[in-house]
């Protein structure tokens, strides 16, 4: 299975995007990175700390542009925006459920169905959604 570089380009001489590509290359890759590849990719242009750049060290230019194995071409971080707004409920059912799990420090169970049907309830309104929580029998009796 092909590594991918600690640095911006490879020893060949390959950008992170030519690298995912020759990685998604082996079948028992491809099923997992063809999915979480593009939006990687289409966050690019921020550094490892989260800063802005256009051009990598060596001055060329950022690659953010990859497309989902359905055809859909993600480019930057607007490409990604507009992507994740075609599934909202998607991301956000699985925006709760994450939460949900960090804060309790365990895996959501099915008993967990009634709190999650609150928090949808709160969309993506963060405060809510931590609020619904704390205030929850499963947080507020955690052992």
């Amino acid at each position: 299975m092909p590594k991918i570089s600690d640095d911006e380009k490879s020893a060949e001489g390959l950008n992170v995007q030519q690298q995912l590509a020759k990685h998604r290359a082996d079948a028992n890759c491809a099923a997992c990175h063809a999915k979480i590849d593009p939006p990687g990719i289409a966050l690019e242009n921020f550094d490892p700390i989260g800063r802005w750049r256009n051009t990598e060290r060596d001055g060329t230019p950022i690659v953010n542009r990859d497309q989902l194995t359905d055809g859909t071409e993600m480019k930057g971080v607007e490409g990604l925006t507009a992507w994740l707004r075609t599934r909202e409920d998607e991301f956000l059912t699985n925006f709760h459920r994450k939460l949900l799990g960090y804060a309790l420090g365990r895996a959501v169970l099915p008993g967990d169905k009634r709190l999650l049907e609150r928090m949808k309830q709160h969309g993506s309104q963060f405060e809510s959604l931590v609020d619904a929580i704390v205030t929850s029998p499963q947080f507020t009796r955690a052992r």
